[in-house]
């Protein structure tokens, strides 16, 4: 692991490109809707039941790392974002976003407008994309 002397954020890479910008998860929350503030405390407790991880967040959207990101929370008005990593490709709702990004790995992106959204299916994505990025 490499930690950036500037920022202080690890790495799994030595001198990874990244963006010194921090900020803490709660300065992030701190003016959005309560219920936007629920989705994310429900899945924080989803990935504490997974597995250790640490989070990162930054400007603009929290990282949830363990070896590596596994998850990334964009808080938003309206709705959070989520993006994280599956083996292949798949369409299943709420997810409206994938881009292969390797041969083993394909970014997914779901919108999660309520904690209800936080779904079995939802939960065994967040579990796959720890395992693979574990790994």
């Amino acid at each position: 692991m490499w930690k950036c002397p500037k920022c202080g954020r690890s790495f799994k890479n030595t001198n990874q490109r990244h963006h010194c910008e921090r900020t803490t998860a709660a300065a992030q929350f701190k003016t959005q809707p309560e219920v936007i503030v629920e989705i994310h405390d429900r899945l924080l407790d989803v990935v504490k039941k997974i597995g250790i991880f640490s989070v990162s967040p930054i400007k603009d959207y929290i990282m949830l790392k363990h070896k590596s990101t596994f998850l990334t929370i964009k808080p938003r008005k309206k709705y959070l974002d989520i993006s994280f990593f599956l083996p292949e490709k798949t369409e299943e709702f709420p997810i409206f976003a994938s881009l292969q990004q390797s041969k083993k790995r394909v970014l997914h992106a779901a919108r999660l407008e309520k904690p209800a959204d936080i779904t079995k299916p939802v939960i065994q994505w967040i579990k796959q994309s720890y395992d693979l990025t574990n790994s």
